[in-house]
């Protein structure tokens, strides 16, 4: 019996690979599937060999458009990325946990500012989350980014740089030239991007008292008049002690309606069940 599962779901996951599900199968109730390596076939059930010509179109341009440029945009996000873990990216507005009032107001802003990110012509968004360590502004951050990619249907570029993890990485790339090749891609990759997030300025402040703020100082010349969000425990009066008034001035340009403030209120997320 083992086996014969074991055998399903190898197959099972060789169908997904090779295969997206389309639609029902009006004959049989089966799934309509096509090719992901061959768009102008019709999609067919495999079940009952039903085949429907007039939906070939919808999903040529259609399914597999957004199929192919989800894996593009997520594709390019991690190898332009300075990430801590992928689970992270799970994190979506539909499965927080709005247990709060005050979750639920930060929920609110957040998701106007990936609304507005998400149009095609917008102001530039300028957004500072800053609350103690654990009140969910990473969280936060990612629901934006997949918030985006959904409205957008995956058509905006996103990067993501974990400050303390860049920062550490470069000191790394010091005797690794793979690290530092890592460190410079992202950097260049952050300034080019549709949407920037830097999360966790200020606590790689400890690790390099020049290098963390002269590129931070960099990406933020850059970034002047394009989105970006950074997150920070760092009270945001004492930001311009650890980087450049210039620089602070630079973040605050498109920042009105784009802070938000994580109350001591709002509880730990990692002891909260999501």
């Amino acid at each position: 019996m083992g086996t014969i599962k074991t055998t399903g779901d190898i197959f099972s996951q060789m169908m997904k690979r090779i295969f997206i599900e389309v639609g029902d199968c009006p004959q049989c109730g089966g799934k309509l599937l096509v090719p992901k390596a061959k768009q102008t076939v019709p999609p067919t059930c495999p079940t009952c060999a039903y085949s429907d010509r007039n939906l070939r179109r919808n999903v040529t341009e259609e399914t597999w458009s957004v199929e192919a440029q989800k894996n593009k945009a997520t594709g390019a996000f991690i190898d332009n990325s300075i990430l801590p873990s992928l689970k992270m990216m799970g994190a979506t507005f539909n499965n927080l946990n709005l247990y709060s009032n005050d979750i639920k107001e930060v929920a609110r802003i957040a998701k106007d500012i990936a609304n507005r990110i998400s149009k095609p012509q917008h102001s530039p968004v300028h957004s500072l989350f800053s609350g103690s360590s654990g009140r969910g502004k990473t969280r936060i951050a990612i629901s934006i980014i997949n918030e985006v990619w959904r409205l957008t249907g995956y058509k905006r570029s996103v990067v993501f740089i974990d400050y303390p993890l860049l920062v550490s990485t470069q000191r790394l790339g010091i005797n690794d030239n793979e690290a530092r090749k890592k460190v410079d891609k992202a950097i260049r990759k952050a300034k080019q991007a549709d949407l920037l997030i830097v999360d966790d300025i200020g606590t790689e402040s400890q690790m390099n008292s020049g290098w963390n703020k002269e590129v931070f100082n960099e990406i933020m010349r850059f970034r002047e008049d394009k989105d970006v969000i950074v997150t920070t425990n760092v009270p945001p009066k004492e930001l311009v002690n650890l980087y450049s008034e210039q620089t602070v001035s630079r973040l605050r340009k498109h920042a009105r309606g784009n802070y938000i403030l994580f109350k001591d209120s709002i509880k730990d997320y990692r002891s909260v069940a999501v």
